[in-house]
């Protein structure tokens, strides 16, 4: 089911609020999310939202996101973030319980690797309605992807979900720029190292991406690093136009204009 723009649009409000009031106003402009995270989040929602109360989710690769905040700020959901203890940009746990002390919320923040999640919280193998790993398992480097999928699928319940996004373009690349690695998926590597590993069945694949001139030329300035008048200026022009994102970026019927892609797997056998 294709997010129709008014529900897209009250999400992003909300989203921009809560934002502004875990991070302040200075932060809030800083981090407010871009094109591609408009999507995600807003979808990861969406499929969320139906859930019974009180079931666990679990939120991989939470860094300092806001994902985890908005999940249990506007569901009844029991949610866990999770990542590992340090990183190449510092303490990824730190930072997210530091975004939580803002915020009165019931969210824990455990240790855990998504290639070893099995072993990291056996507590909660076969026993998660559904696990989201947005926009993160392209960075886990050799097979790590393949490991993650395969450890996410044993730690859902029966009808768990499993909600994933990648980068996505025509052909499979690894690339590797300071020490950040990411990878982009094409359709063959989707399906082999993401999905078949799991053994789950595939509920929905969206494929998504600029839909425009404007959202594509936006998005491209916002990658780049070599400037700090344009780091800054489009950091400050997403936070004043964030309202426009649902009409720069978006779902695409043509896969091969895609940028990205958000997929749900279900298990089915429990």
């Amino acid at each position: 089911m294709t997010l129709a723009v008014t529900e897209h649009l009250k999400l992003l409000i909300r989203l921009q609020m809560l934002n502004y009031r875990v991070n302040g106003v200075w932060k809030g402009i800083m981090r407010t999310i871009y094109l591609a995270r408009s999507y995600e989040y807003v979808k990861t929602y969406d499929v969320l939202k139906c859930l019974q109360p009180g079931e666990n989710v679990l939120d991989i690769g939470s860094f300092r996101t806001i994902l985890p905040v908005f999940l249990a700020h506007n569901t009844e959901l029991n949610v866990t973030a999770s990542d590992i203890e340090s990183g190449e940009f510092g303490s990824p746990l730190a930072l997210q319980k530091k975004v939580l002390q803002s915020i009165p919320l019931d969210i824990d923040v455990r240790e855990a690797d998504a290639t070893t999640l099995v072993d990291d919280l056996p507590e909660m193998v076969g026993n998660l309605k559904a696990v989201t790993i947005i926009s993160t398992i392209e960075h886990i480097r050799d097979d790590g992807d393949v490991k993650a999928m395969k450890n996410i699928a044993k730690m859902l319940k029966r009808k768990g979900l499993c909600l994933v996004s990648v980068p996505f373009g025509p052909q499979y690349l690894e690339k590797e720029d300071k020490g950040f690695f990411e990878r982009v998926y094409d359709e063959t590597a989707l399906y082999e190292r993401l999905i078949n590993p799991t053994g789950l069945r595939v509920v929905q694949i969206k494929y998504f991406g600029s839909k425009n001139v404007l959202g594509a030329r936006f998005e491209s300035m916002y990658m780049r690093k070599d400037s700090k008048i344009i780091y800054y200026l489009t950091r400050f022009l997403r936070a004043i136009f964030f309202l426009s994102f649902p009409f720069l970026c978006g779902e695409l019927t043509n896969p091969q204009k895609a940028g990205g892609v958000f997929f749900v797997l279900e298990n089915h056998d429990g």
